[in-house]
């Protein structure tokens, strides 16, 4: 089939296309056969790799390296594969997770000219830990989280990499004044001591 067409055609055979043959009849040369389902094969978009730091503190951003792979058909030619960066508490990555990436952050997106070519592409996403997340999870990613693409497996989108251990955030300093004293009497004009603690 002609590598632009898509859809359900009919097959079918012609004899005589050119009548050369004079026949005594020439309206029953064809015949269709059975219907034929025409469709280019579809992707599949699976996480390769996840790799970040083991340990960080909240509201800390970290980097976190996701492997996307293409195998299959290929991706829409323009577009992208979005992936999104999930801490979790078990190994099973899901939406329900906790989100870490920006969607709009273009490190986030896969360019389907590379994956078509290549069948892989890595990238290095920012990741910012929540102000207020602490212990330990593992570090996940998922590619086409809103399932734009069309693929031949919905299912193998998600992977966990290594654990990291988030741990309370350093405690800020607190200042204060011990002491203040000074003379108890002053006239206008006159410099004075003053002693601070």
């Amino acid at each position: 089939a002609p590598s632009s067409l898509s859809g359900t055609y009919y097959l079918g055979a012609l004899v005589d296309p050119t009548s050369f043959h004079a026949e005594t009849s020439e309206t029953n040369n064809t015949l269709a056969g059975n219907s034929l389902s025409i469709a280019a094969p579809l992707p599949d978009l699976t996480v390769g790799s996840v790799s970040g730091p083991t340990s960080a503190t909240p509201g800390q951003t970290i980097s976190v390296s996701v492997q996307v792979r293409r195998t299959g058909g290929q991706l829409t030619a323009g577009s992208y594969a979005l992936a999104r960066v999930y801490l979790s508490s078990d190994t099973t990555i899901t939406t329900a997770d906790t989100l870490c990436t920006s969607d709009t952050d273009p490190l986030s997106q896969f360019a389907n000219a590379t994956l078509n070519t290549s069948g892989t592409l890595t990238q290095t996403m920012s990741c910012t830990v929540p102000a207020m997340l602490s212990g330990t999870f593992y570090v996940g990613a998922l590619v086409d989280p809103t399932s734009f693409h069309t693929e031949t497996d919905e299912t193998n989108n998600a992977a966990a990499g290594g654990s990291i251990t988030i741990g309370a955030a350093p405690s800020l300093p607190d200042l204060t004044v011990g002491s203040v004293s000074g003379p108890t009497s002053a006239t206008p004009g006159q410099t004075i001591s003053v002693s601070v603690q």
